[in-house]
């Protein structure tokens, strides 16, 4: 087996030569491991029984050989082969200064870790209050009518749940004391702080299945066999082999504040969703029967509000347990998530100051990537630039009592008057529902969820030069395009679905990068320093254009000053205190390869893949080539984020990057597919899905393969070409030269290089042939 060595000095190399390297996906989902079922091959990350290592997100060497390894996330680190003895005897190479090993601070991790748990309790139980408050708040009294009488019911749920709610989470001692009580089933964070050895493991919980998760290798309080119940659908699959706990100190108070201000970010949504947690009455809930001695609903499964009795069914037990299952699950996927995202560093550095974040707290982030059913995007959107309502071109020169008089709510949004500079999140749109005065009143929209509120007014400027505001509308524009360019890349539209990326690590990286662009934008450095410096120096000069074509020069040149002072921008910045967003980004393609990775290790989903391509007619060498491919396009994509510091024209590195994202992107989404082991027997369109994917990656390794030949052909008609034009010109020479005199000598050199260059033409043509036929 060969392991590819991500080192610094051999990325050129494996561009070059990737169709040698590396183990085929067919090979690793037909291995047996006969001699140990347990064992783990980590391709691309583990040496093979204490070998040599390869790119990912770290990890050790197998049975006491530490591997060295590259920095997860793909930016390169040098890599060095370790090795050492098995379970018997053996000598061990020096370790590399670089290469990662436990903390010297590790002993400190524990003590952190309780401490910020606590410290995150206390302004958890806060921010309950406060939720629980609000939404009481928000709802009418009983005795008030309704316009329709679900309405009433409705209201009446929710006052009973959001009562019990209050009472399950009355006692601040006892909550911050004991989490676990109250659904709070802390993991991840305790792993981390306590394990100097980890081992990883596939959990399968709630009908969702979470690749490489770190779990405790001896501790079942850390290991999720408590929090995940073992039965058909769920459980704990253990990989059995350790690996070291590289994480430095400050990257574990890196991954505290994260996981808190996470926790914090999703709190709401956690002990609380309208839509899955109100009990209905008839079904969970029903009316009962006032007892006077009753203190207020303090009995186990009754509650009484504004005077009605309401008492839970007894298949619920009591709220108590009602109220925990959903906390708990919703937490433990939320711990779950959090767990898979990180990665190892595999490259310590070499100073021990973290570098501060770029980018704000994730607790004011506008929109929570990796929440599949998230009703309360709106709550989110409140944290979202409050921007400047602009009057576009048209409109701009005109005075505010003019405007007042024009403006049409019912036309605003698919005619608007007015534009706003928000070329990046293009996922949230913003537009003007009411002028008062001259104040506009803005809503958001997130496209996605579909939903919008009234959030804040503004004051537009009115009487503007309509040159200026032309430019700076076309600048957004154009920076739009540029943004909607990469998002199409990774297989999404402007809306910005982050759920159809399918992986927490993508859709993270993706929402830090957008979070990111989005606060550049609409800093008043850039927009004063380069949109508006640029509109105002420039506006003046477009009564000089006199045609189209100069028009359209003209708007590309200086839009695209614009996006390039953007891109400089972006790439100088971090992202969670790694590497540039763009290696950020491609690093969660590495995440993706790691899931498929372990797919195929893993017996069970290993047996379901052979088995579904047996019983459909699926070539297996499909899959194995697809895997090369993802292979080979993940690793152009990380060089290419790599090299952003040295591309002299940053517009030829961007469309250079997003190809080698969309390609690597297109590669992903058919394995996605072709590797799911769920049955489709009964499912046509999931069949169909299936069969279409199939031909689709045939049809796309074909491409790759006409891409890969294109240097010979190119090659090839070239020899052709010259081999032809030298035998036109030798023979003319030689009849020429025939016509003056009988030489023999001539005669011979004639032959001899026409017959060179027909073999010449003879061989270009075959190779020319070859690289048509693909």
């Amino acid at each position: 087996m060969k392991n590819k060595l991500l080192s610094k000095s051999y990325k050129i190399a494996i561009l070059l030569l990737t169709a040698t390297s590396g183990l085929s996906l067919t090979a690793l989902i037909k291995n047996t491991h006969q001699n140990n079922p347990n064992t783990v091959i980590r391709l691309y990350q583990d040496g093979n029984n204490g070998g040599g290592s390869s790119s990912g997100s770290g990890g050790a060497g197998g049975n006491g050989g530490r591997a060295g390894s590259s920095t997860g996330g793909g930016n390169g680190a040098s890599s060095v082969s370790g090795s050492s003895s098995g379970s018997g005897g053996g000598t061990s190479t020096p370790e590399s200064p670089l290469t990662p090993k436990i903390s010297n601070e590790f002993e400190t991790f524990k003590k952190k870790a309780k401490k910020k748990i606590e410290e995150t309790a206390k302004q958890v139980h806060k921010r309950i209050t406060s939720i629980l408050a609000e939404e009481l708040n928000k709802l009418p009294k009983l005795d008030k009518s309704t316009k329709k009488p679900d309405e009433y019911f409705k209201n009446l749920q929710k006052r009973v749940y959001l009562t019990e709610l209050k009472k399950y989470f009355s006692t601040e001692d006892e909550f911050t004391k004991n989490l676990s009580k109250y659904g709070f089933d802390v993991t991840f964070p305790n792993v981390i702080a306590n394990d100097k050895q980890v081992d990883t493991a596939i959990v399968k919980f709630n009908g969702k299945t979470y690749n490489n998760i770190k779990i405790s290798p001896d501790n079942n309080e850390r290991d999720y066999t408590k929090v995940v119940e073992n039965n058909n659908k769920d459980g704990v699959e253990k990989n059995g082999k350790k690996q070291d706990n590289v994480v430095t100190s400050h990257r574990f108070d890196a991954l505290l504040n994260n996981y808190s201000q996470s926790w914090l970010g999703k709190l709401k949504d956690i002990i609380y969703k309208e839509n899955e947690d109100l009990p209905e009455f008839g079904r969970d809930i029903y009316f009962d029967e006032y007892k006077p001695n009753n203190n207020s609903g303090s009995s186990s499964n009754t509650t009484t509000v504004d005077g009605y009795t309401v008492k839970l069914d007894q298949k619920h037990k009591d709220w108590n347990s009602y109220i925990k299952t959903k906390i708990k699950n919703r937490f433990v996927d939320f711990d779950l998530n959090q767990n898979q995202t990180f990665q190892f560093n595999t490259q310590t550095s070499n100073s021990s100051k973290p570098t501060p974040p770029n980018i704000p707290d994730l607790n004011k982030r506008p929109l929570d990537p990796t929440e599949k059913t998230d009703q309360n995007s709106v709550e989110y959107a409140e944290q979202l630039p409050r921007l400047q309502p602009i009057l576009r071109w048209q409109y701009a020169g005109r005075a505010k009592e003019s405007i007042q008089t024009s403006f049409n709510s019912s036309k605003e949004e698919n005619d608007p008057m007015f534009f706003f500079i928000n070329p990046v999140n293009t996922r949230f749109k913003y537009h003007v529902t009411a002028l008062n005065n001259g104040t506009a009143t803005v809503k958001i929209k997130d496209q996605v969820k579909n939903v919008e509120r009234t959030y804040y007014t503004a004051e537009p400027t009115y009487e503007a030069d309509p040159r200026f505001t032309f430019i700076l509308e076309k600048l957004t524009q154009k920076i739009e395009a540029k943004f909607v360019q990469l998002y199409k890349a990774l297989l999404l539209d402007e809306k910005i679905n982050y759920v159809e990326l399918n992986n927490d690590h993508l859709q993270t990286s993706l929402f830090g990068l957008v979070n990111l662009a989005t606060r550049i934008v609409s800093d008043t450095k850039y927009l004063n320093d380069v949109l508006y410096n640029i509109a105002g120096s420039k506006y003046q000069s477009l009564s000089d254009i006199t045609s189209d074509d100069d028009y359209a020069s003209w708007i590309n040149r200086v839009s695209n000053q614009a996006f390039v002072r953007l891109l400089h921008a972006i790439s100088s910045s971090q992202l969670n205190n790694q590497n540039n967003p763009w290696t950020v980004l491609t690093g969660g393609f590495k995440s993706v390869q790691e899931i498929y990775q372990e797919l195929a290790r893993v017996e069970g989903t290993r047996n379901a893949i052979i088995k579904k391509a047996d019983d459909y007619n699926m070539d297996l060498k499909y899959l194995d080539q697809l895997y090369d491919h993802l292979d080979t396009s993940i690793l152009k994509a990380q060089t290419s984020a790599n090299q952003i510091g040295k591309a002299l024209n940053l517009l030829s590195w961007y469309d250079d990057f997003t190809d080698h994202v969309k390609d690597t992107s297109e590669h992903s989404a058919l394995l996605k597919v072709l590797t799911d082991t769920s049955d489709v027997r009964n499912d046509e369109k999931k069949l169909e899905l299936l069969q279409q994917t199939y031909e689709k990656a045939i049809k796309k390794l074909e491409e790759n393969n006409r891409e890969k030949k294109k240097p010979l052909i190119i090659v090839s008609s070239l020899f052709i070409v010259i081999s032809l034009l030298f035998i036109i010109a030798n023979t003319l020479i030689f009849l020429i030269k025939t016509k003056r005199s009988n030489n023999k000598n001539a005669k011979l050199t004639f032959i001899i290089s026409t017959t060179i260059s027909t073999i010449i033409t003879i061989s270009s043509i075959i190779l020319l042939i070859i690289g048509l036929k693909g």
